[in-house]
């Protein structure tokens, strides 16, 4: 039964990595996912459904389109098989190895190791697998142009709620529990974003860094050499140099202005024929926007949703009656037919704000406190993504574990001295597929500090 299943996840996953595909190439680009339809980027003609079966099509035209005979790129091939082999590699780690264990309920399936716990978890490892994928296809964009294509993250975001709300409701150690008053806090903070939204909308609300120009990172570079050179060549011929050597130092600055200029207008011009150049990582007062108020900015988004979470704690916490009327939707004893799928709904809301609270926290204290933006928006969809996917630990831990992650890369980076470098958002992703597999090991390395998250969040409820 294992085997029949991983041809079936395999075959699957090739199909999804061929979309994947569409979506690496079009979606940052601001095409249209749908239309037109597959064609060659070269004559521009419609590739036929037999020249688009993934994996195998690439092989047999060897690479080549059927019409103009230009080469297709092998990053086709190469995203659908990894996207079959990660997706199979996860079901042979859920259910197959056990890396983590997936619980399930008396069912007709006896079977562990196949149809019993995919029959019991089979939403939560689709969610699962989603986010593979996603994981997969923001990470080569973010590694290829520097962005993270938001719509992917939301996507992924919205399989993660459904999946945990829909039945079968037994998705205990795919999506961990959360409390009553927990779920109360986390609906409340969600209503308050919502309402950021629609007042960021009618404009009461500024968006962040939105008066920020776009620079590339080797254009300011460049610029700062010009002037840094520029400054030089004035200071020495302020010197009026009465001897051969105070010559050749005002001629040697005044040519290293000349050729700091000239980077700097080729980087210009660079940028205006290839608008898919590496954008700057960190927005700074160069980009014509303050850091520090555009993250009082942020901070003021968040306010509401930080004001209904307090005020949804103080009466979870102070108003017993609330309370207790609130508990009684979460109980499964009093409720066994609904309470599973809003205790799954609000635990994928939970792992939502939690995921992206942890990078969206550390951007603005790190803008307000260093005067550059620290982290990038995308990272923060990506983590929130995450968390509506696995719940709040995943992100939680991988939050922490990412930074080992860049810097046994940076360590690499150095001794190489030729390698370029990485978005960090890549390395998120790899560290939340790696507490995924491994749940069991970083949710016992966790498990105090959970605990005391919890108590944070629920007063000890």
């Amino acid at each position: 039964m294992d085997v029949y299943w991983i041809i079936t996840v395999f075959l699957f996953g090739a199909c999804v990595g061929s979309f994947l595909n569409v979506v690496i190439y079009r979606v940052p680009r601001g095409l249209n996912i749908a239309f037109p339809g597959s064609h060659c980027p070269k004559c521009g003609r419609a590739i036929r459904w037999y020249d688009n079966v993934p994996l195998l099509s690439w092989l047999v035209l060897r690479g080549r389109c059927r019409f103009c005979k230009n080469p297709i790129s092998a990053r086709y091939i190469i995203i659908e098989a990894v996207t079959a082999l990660l997706v199979v590699g996860l079901y042979v780690a859920y259910f197959v190895v056990g890396t983590r264990a997936v619980s399930m309920s008396e069912c007709p399936c006896t079977s562990w190791h196949s149809q019993g716990a995919l029959y019991e978890a089979w939403p939560m490892f689709i969610a699962h697998a989603a986010l593979l994928c996603g994981l997969l296809a923001f990470s080569v964009v973010d590694i290829e142009m520097w962005i993270v294509p938001l719509e992917v993250t939301w996507v992924v975001a919205l399989i993660g709620l459904v999946a945990a709300t829909a039945p079968p409701p037994h998705y205990e150690t795919l999506m961990p529990e959360i409390s009553a008053s927990t779920a109360a806090i986390s609906v409340a903070a969600g209503v308050g974003l919502i309402l950021a939204l629609i007042l960021m909308k009618r404009g009461y609300i500024q968006q962040s860094f939105i008066d920020a120009t776009d620079t590339p990172a080797e254009s300011l570079a460049a610029t700062a050499a010009a002037q840094a050179g520029e400054k030089g060549a004035r200071s020495a011929q302020a010197e009026q140099p009465a001897d051969g050597k105070k010559a050749r130092k005002a001629r040697k600055a005044a040519l290293k202005a000349r050729l700091a200029k000239e980077a700097a207008d080729g980087a210009g011009e660079r940028e205006t024929k290839s608008p898919a150049a590496p954008k700057a990582v960190a927005l700074t007062s160069a980009h014509g926007v303050n850091p520090r108020i555009e993250a009082l900015r942020e901070l003021l988004f968040l306010a509401p949703a930080i004001l209904f979470a307090v005020a949804a704690w103080a009466l979870m916490k102070h108003v017993p009656a609330v309370r207790d009327a609130w508990g009684s939707w979460f109980d499964t004893a009093a409720s066994p037919t609904l309470a599973p799928h809003l205790n799954g709904a609000a635990a994928a809301i939970f792992g939502y704000l939690i995921g992206g609270l942890w990078v969206w926290g550390t951007r603005i204290l790190g803008t307000l406190a260093f005067g550059k933006e620290a982290m990038g928006m995308g990272d923060v969809h990506l983590m929130a993504c995450v968390g509506a996917v696995t719940g709040w630990i995943v992100p939680s831990s991988a939050f922490f574990v990412a930074p080992f992650l860049g810097l046994l890369w940076a360590l690499w980076l150095f001794v190489r001295r030729n390698q370029r470098e990485l978005p960090y958002g890549p390395w998120l992703a790899v560290a939340s597929v790696l507490v995924m597999v491994f749940y069991d090991v970083f949710a016992d390395l966790f498990r105090q500090y959970g605990q005391s998250l919890n108590i944070l969040f629920t007063g000890g409820t």
